[in-house]
């Protein structure tokens, strides 16, 4: 074997393994870009669902009567759960449709924005389980904004997950109070019905969204104000991995649950800091929340937030 072909051959080597270092190398990189965890928790959902409320519960224990607000709200959450070592972040994002856009700020660059440090792990979209029935087009079509930008991130970002909250579940009547016809308010708010109810309309109400932007494309995606939808993204986010009708259970952008619950009200009280939901500017508080088991309404809320990984 003359010296070129050896040359030839340790050139060779050289190259695989260089090769097999580089793809070891990106490979590592990508893995730890899925794992990488997020520390915000979004509040999203329509206007009057009761963001703020929960808000003001989970932050600083305290729920002052609060109204449509206008600006984010960001605080500082100490999860029941030990896997959760530092505290995270509520953002409560407005749900007037001219800004409810705003979270998709925290899904670029890792999320890592002005108002917090760590990417998304988790995305809770409110709705208001007692006037469902009247707004059921208005109130899927804010969630499949949302469930079309989970949809759309990278491979290499690990999706948020996503809960669904049917708030205001004491105001539902409880079956005993239904069919007496008395309209008397029930002793314990019927949560399993604000779940049924939550979960049969707005799966029913994306179906039909689904359906339109099977049939018209691009329509029904630049109707949320997105322009990017095309023959790759028929379904406008609402893709399912089988059957032939939209549920939760089915959809192929990640997993969905739904909770319900409610939050009680302390009318002429006033917040320790001072401030209320009518503050100019987002607000961003250091004070983190105690006293979780008080929150009886809201404790499916927390402890799935303590679920997350």
């Amino acid at each position: 074997m003359d010296d070129a072909t050896k040359v030839d051959r340790n050139a060779l080597i050289i190259g695989s393994l260089l090769l097999a270092l580089l793809l070891v190398a990106v490979t590592i990189f990508i893995r730890r870009g899925k794992n990488k965890t997020g520390s915000t928790i979004l509040l999203v959902g329509p206007s009057d669902g009761g963001k703020t409320a929960i808000f003001s519960s989970l932050a600083y224990n305290h729920t002052p009567p609060t109204h449509t607000s206008l600006q984010q709200n960001a605080a500082l959450f100490r999860s029941p759960s030990p896997f959760h070592r530092k505290p995270l972040q509520i953002v409560d994002i407005p749900g007037h449709p001219r800004i409810r856009g705003q979270f998709s700020d925290y899904f670029q660059n890792g999320g890592k924005t002005k108002v917090t440090g760590g990417g998304v792990r988790a995305v809770i979209f409110v709705c208001d389980a007692a006037a469902l029935t009247r707004n059921s087009s208005s109130v899927a079509e804010h969630l499949h904004l949302i469930m079309h930008a989970i949809s759309n991130l990278p491979p290499s970002k690990t999706p948020p997950s996503l809960l669904v909250f049917a708030n205001k579940a004491d105001l539902l009547p409880t079956p005993s109070a239904a069919a007496s016809g008395t309209g008397a308010k029930p002793r314990s708010p019927n949560k399993a019905l604000a779940i049924t109810r939550t979960t049969t309309i707005l799966e029913r109400e994306l179906e039909k969204r689904r359906l339109s932007s099977m049939r018209s494309g691009a329509a029904v995606l630049g109707e949320l104000g997105d322009d990017t939808g095309g023959d790759g993204d028929a379904m406008g986010g609402l893709d399912i991995t089988d059957g032939d009708a939209f549920s939760f259970d089915k959809w192929d952008g990640g997993e969905v649950s739904v909770r319900s619950g409610w939050v009680n009200i302390h009318k002429g009280s006033t917040p320790s800091n001072g401030t209320d939901s009518e503050d100019e500017g987002p607000k961003e508080k250091d004070k983190l929340s105690t006293g979780v088991s008080k929150m009886d309404g809201l404790a499916d809320l927390v402890d799935w937030i303590a679920t997350l990984r």
